[in-house]
């Protein structure tokens, strides 16, 4: 398939914020001509028009409705990826539920103090789904409270 470039995407999320294809090319400095080429392009490559042509007045057609949300999380992701740095980062964490509602909150407190520019997401599960996300990869760091009897694993007691 022929996927519409990250411009496309913008243009279409311009067109449904000014409500018009000429405040939207003004606002992507392109040209009223490149933009409603642009438009055609991405509607021909998604299969079915994404306005209703009222006069100069574009109105949105239910499918593009349904993609606004999609769309806002991709231009998100792409925002993120143009703006990520080295020194800012994600850690994805996961702990059996004891672990996780006891010991984990004043420790990630602590470390979130340390290390701001680091975000982390924390999964609670049972120590054995721990070990399986873990194998999976899903994790970089797994905590459990009980014995883990894995060699794939560098195990830290605390």
């Amino acid at each position: 398939m022929n996927y519409p470039s990250p411009r496309h995407w913008l243009l279409l999320d311009a067109i449904c914020r000014q409500h018009s294809l000429t405040k939207a090319a003004d606002q992507l400095a392109l040209s009223q001509s490149a933009a409603s080429q642009a438009l055609k392009e991405l509607e021909q490559r998604l299969g079915h028009p994404l306005f209703l042509r009222q006069g100069r007045q574009l109105i949105p057609t239910q499918h593009t409705l349904d993609l606004l949300p999609k769309l806002q999380l991709l231009l998100e992701l792409q925002q993120e990826l143009v703006n990520s740095s080295p020194e800012k980062g994600q850690l994805r964490l996961v702990a059996s539920e004891t672990v996780g509602c006891y010991l984990l909150p004043a420790l990630l407190a602590q470390f979130t103090a340390l290390h701001p520019q680091i975000d982390f997401k924390l999964r609670l599960c049972n120590s054995s789904e721990v070990l399986h996300l873990m194998h999976q990869q899903q994790a970089q760091l797994g905590f459990v409270e009980g014995p883990v009897l894995s060699a794939e694993f560098h195990i830290q007691h605390w």
